[in-house]
């Protein structure tokens, strides 16, 4: 199986009716030309970092779940000129969701999970879209009590030792985002992205550089190393690569596959000209 099984996007869970927001896709080229938007989906995002030590310093990126909105027009149809862009780590989310699971009810409901900017202008710059400021996506993680040892039976065939866990302390998780900046052209609608992120964990702070690409791949051969074969946006029959990755094959010179992430990306140092 070559397909990654998990994605950031199916966690990414936003109040589109009570907020009254329309969600929908704009198009490419118009006779009014580009607006502002985001690809629709999963992003795969390098995290390089900049300052910090630490177990907050520790982060390198993932998969994260990017979505545009539009506010709706006295006749219920979206206002293209009048969107913004939300951003979800398919990391949070899974922490979320197993937190959930154990206690049985949701979890810290006063803040959220996502981080939600508007478009600076309506219509891209010299090829961009600039988001300058998000809010944040904050998680407050309640104390876990220890879960006992259990030891095997002997008198079962399948070894069911549980080694259990220590009491898990109280941990808060906080997402920044700022100075996003979305290539947006009849070309590139959204797929690529830069920004600067800042994680914390309780009092630990870090500072990275992120950059973003539509679709995310998995890259990892069968035996779990990196493939590049598999970032190429064309099929490959001969290699077993019924499918082509999706990605720009504007970008093809400028991807390989990421060795940690396992995830196409760009190479170090390079991206495309509008990001230069």
């Amino acid at each position: 199986m070559r397909q990654h099984q998990n994605s950031g996007m199916r966690r990414f869970v936003l109040p589109v009716a009570s907020v009254g927001l329309v969600l929908g896709s704009q198009s490419a080229c118009t006779a009014e030309g580009v607006t502002c938007q985001t690809a629709h989906g999963d992003f795969a995002v390098q995290l390089t970092l900049t300052t910090g030590a630490g177990e907050c310093a520790e982060q390198i990126g993932g998969w994260y779940g990017v979505q545009t909105y539009s506010r709706p027009r006295a006749d219920g149809r979206p206002d293209f000129s009048n969107s913004f862009m939300a951003i979800k780590s398919e990391d949070l989310g899974i922490l979320v969701d197993d937190y959930e699971a154990e206690l049985g009810e949701a979890l810290d409901p006063t803040n959220q999970p996502y981080s939600v900017g508007d478009f600076k202008e309506t219509r891209p710059s010299q090829d961009l879209c600039e988001v300058p400021a998000l809010t944040g996506a904050k998680k407050v993680f309640p104390p876990l009590p220890a879960i006992p040892a259990t030891p095997d039976d002997p008198d079962t065939e399948e070894d069911e030792t549980d080694p259990g866990r220590p009491d898990v302390p109280s941990f808060t998780v906080e997402y920044g985002w700022s100075n996003m900046k979305f290539i947006v052209s009849p070309a590139v609608l959204g797929t690529v992205f830069t920004a600067d992120f800042t994680y914390k964990r309780d009092a630990c702070t870090a500072t990275y550089q992120a950059v973003g690409l539509y679709p995310a791949v998995y890259c990892g051969d069968d035996d779990g190393n990196p493939d590049d074969n598999l970032c190429a946006p064309e099929a490959n029959a001969a290699l077993g690569i019924p499918l082509g990755s999706g990605i720009n094959p504007d970008f093809k010179s400028l991807i390989k596959c990421h060795p940690d992430l396992l995830l196409c990306m760009f190479e170090d140092g390079k991206l495309p000209n509008a990001l230069k």
